[in-house]
Formats: C-alpha cells, sequence, structure tokens
C-alpha cells in the first residue's frame, strides 16, 4: 500500500473511514514511519481545538487559516512548506484541519443527502436540510456524536440547507427523557430572554457552526432537533410546543423543515 493521503489520515483519525479501510490503514502504519509521523503530527494539532474554555464559546477557530490560504498568502505558504512530512496540496488538507474545517465536512460530496432525498419515509420539507454533531475530545479531534455522548464534553455542529427552496433560519437544540430542553443555537444562556433562531445560509452543505456548547445533562436518552424555519421564530414559542411532543417525534410546526439524531449520555 501507498503512503496515505493527508485526506484520508483525517478521515482515518475522526473515525470516517470503514472497518476494511481503518484495517488496511492500520497495517500501513504499522510498517511506514512517515505516516506514522504525519498522523501524530496532525492528531496533536487539530486536538487543540478540543481544549474546553468556557461553555459557551464564540472564538473563531479559522478564519485566519481560511483568510490566508483564500489570499494566497506567501509567507504562509513558505511556513506551511517547513512543516515536515508535508507536501504540496496536503499541506492544504492540513491547514484546513487545524482549522476544523475539513473535520466537520462529511465525505460523500452530498451523496448523504441525494439517499435522503430518495427516501419515501422522510417528508418532502425533511429531506434536503440536515445537521451533524460533532463531540470535542480533550485532548482529542472532533468525533462524530454517534450514540454516546460523555458527560462534560462539547459539541459542535454542521449544518445542511438544500433543495429547490432552502430555508432562512434554523435552530438547534436537545430534549432528555424528563422533557428539559438544552439550546445549542441560538445560544440561550439567561433567563428572561428570548432569543430567535440563527440566519443561515442557502443552497449550502455541511457548514460549520464555530461556537461550542455543553450542558450539564442527566443520564438517559437524548434527542438533538434541528429545526429549519421561513421565519425567525422565538424561544418562546417552541419550547412549549417541545414540551408537548413526544421525545423523538416531528414538532407540530407549519411550514419548518426537521432533522433529529438520537444519543444516549453516559457517565
Amino acid at each position: 500500500m501507498r503512503c496515505i493521503s493527508a485526506k484520508d489520515l483525517a478521515r482515518y483519525l475522526v473515525g470516517e473511514v470503514t472497518r476494511s479501510q481503518a484495517e488496511e490503514m492500520d497495517e500501513h502504519l504499522a510498517s511506514c514511519a512517515a505516516c506514522r509521523a504525519e498522523l501524530e503530527e496532525m492528531r496533536e494539532m487539530v486536538g487543540r481545538i478540543g481544549e474546553p474554555t468556557e461553555d459557551v464559546e464564540q472564538k473563531d477557530y479559522m478564519s485566519e487559516v481560511r483568510d490566508r490560504i483564500e489570499r494566497g498568502d506567501r509567507a504562509f505558504e513558505r511556513r506551511r512548506r517547513r512543516w515536515p512530512l508535508i507536501a504540496g496540496a496536503g499541506a492544504v488538507v492540513v491547514a484546513l484541519v487545524i482549522a476544523g474545517v475539513f473535520l466537520l465536512r462529511p465525505s460523500g460530496d452530498g451523496e448523504e443527502f441525494r439517499v435522503k432525498s430518495d427516501d419515501p419515509r422522510i417528508p418532502e420539507r425533511d429531506r434536503w436540510v440536515g445537521i451533524r454533531a460533532f463531540r470535542l475530545q480533550a485532548p482529542g479531534a472532533p468525533v462524530s456524536l454517534g450514540d454516546r455522548l460523555e458527560k462534560g464534553e462539547y459539541l459542535v455542529f454542521t449544518y445542511t440547507n438544500l433543495g429547490e427552496k432552502p430555508y432562512d433560519y434554523m435552530m438547534i437544540f436537545a430534549v432528555d427523557e424528563g422533557g428539559e430542553v438544552y439550546w445549542f443555537h441560538p445560544a440561550y444562556t439567561r433567563a428572561g430572554e428570548d432569543p430567535a433562531a440563527i440566519e443561515i445560509s442557502r443552497g449550502v452543505e455541511a457548514v460549520e457552526l464555530r461556537e461550542k456548547v455543553r450542558h450539564d445533562y442527566p443520564e438517559g436518552g437524548l434527542w438533538i432537533y434541528g429545526l429549519f424555519t421561513n421565519d425567525p421564530v422565538r424561544v418562546s414559542s417552541i419550547e412549549p410546543l417541545v414540551k408537548g411532543t413526544p421525545r423523538g417525534q416531528r414538532i407540530p410546526l407549519k411550514g419548518c423543515a426537521q432533522h433529529i439524531l438520537v444519543t444516549e449520555v453516559k457517565p
């Protein structure tokens, strides 16, 4: 097997490869010091993303790297070329990994949503929207949420807003088994506030939301909703609907699209 590309190393690092691919890469890494060194350097750099700060953080992790890449910053290009064991296009990929951009993009170039659009079980308005959640481990790179969330872990999200009539606004929140609601987007941190849905881009896939958020959830089931609307609805209008809806069921709000993730909070 030839050396593993930086793109595939990043997918390996966050568990976005199949079992057979992982086994093949494991075998190669066991015999290739160059790929092991590149993987360890990548792991160290992207691990910084998971460093905790405060419960709701607005820090922009990626603007400097993205801006410099887009501007073709010569000094930045020279510094990238000095990184050991990374050359050519791989340097760009690793730079994006550091910024947290590549790690939060699903593989498949939209295949997930092309398949979703053909599923007759999904309401038409839900077929071209979606959210993905990623756990931030410290130290470590973001990993897909899956069926387990450990207490104290931060979550970050991406959203997809495709189709012939994309939406203008979105909310992301979670509901536990007891019906308690936890807000991610918009941020809802003070009693008495009534924040509105956040404005989102149309016709986009896997757009990262840069804030990382954590809550003190009880152990047990957790349902995470992505709610897409054409109006900037407010928290006060959504929470009563959520509390009156069985866990995991669509919220009875007209003209919206929804995507629900299911996980379980573990100690």
